[in-house]
């Protein structure tokens, strides 16, 4: 996609597993939100998730 293409939503998550891993991106309007914003919002989902993954891996049964 090109960068100059007009956003149609304000956040825009994606998400790829290269090589196992999973990588994460979020594209942002600068104008409407500050990178410390999204950056604390990057650590905050990266928390939760890996809350989901203990949570998961400690699971017995099905």
């Amino acid at each position: 996609m090109s960068p100059q293409s007009e956003r149609v939503h304000a956040l825009d998550f994606a998400g790829n597993v290269v090589e196992g891993k999973l990588i994460l991106s979020v594209t942002y309007d600068k104008q409407e939100y500050r990178d410390s914003t999204m950056q604390g919002l990057l650590d905050n989902y990266r928390k939760q998730l890996l809350s989901i993954v203990e949570h998961c891996m400690q699971q017995t049964e099905t």
